[in-house]
């Protein structure tokens, strides 16, 4: 991810706001592990990309974004 963030940069979270198309997300899974993501929306399916090209994009199966 370092085209935008940088290892060591801190980001502010505000999980009260809806995250729209090209928003940068953090996200966790059942097992409280959380990953920093960009969502993208297409249409109803709604992706995780990761800006680093060696990650595969994560398509989100539940409907929480």
């Amino acid at each position: 991810m370092e085209t935008e963030f940088r290892e060591g940069d801190i980001i502010v979270i505000n999980p009260y706001l809806k995250p729209e198309h090209n928003n940068y997300v953090v996200i966790a899974n059942d097992e409280r592990e959380a990953t920093f993501k960009q969502l993208k929306k297409y249409g109803k399916t709604r992706v995780l990309h990761s800006l680093n090209p060696k990650y595969d994009d994560m398509e989100l199966k539940n409907r929480l974004l």
